[in-house]
């Protein structure tokens, strides 16, 4: 029996697939740290302008910079 799961291990039959579980849930975890970070920045970046702004136009600028966050940053501009 141990010679028989050390035979596997050296063969890779049980390393290899346990790899690429463990790399498949490394990318799933960096690409949700990326969303964070990312969320993160827009959260912070709408604080600070809300702390500028009069209350009245608060409600124009959360709509404002919506629309600026809703487009992806590798599209052009219509200047572009």
């Amino acid at each position: 029996m141990t010679t028989e799961i050390v035979t596997a291990l050296l063969e890779g039959q049980v390393l290899l697939p346990l790899a690429v579980i463990v790399v498949g849930a490394l990318k799933v975890w960096l690409k949700y740290r990326r969303a964070v970070v990312v969320e993160q920045g827009r959260t912070a970046r709408l604080r600070s302008v809300l702390h500028t702004v009069r209350p009245e136009l608060r409600a124009e600028v959360i709509t404002a910079y919506a629309s600026v966050e809703a487009v992806p940053p590798d599209v052009p501009g219509p200047g572009a």
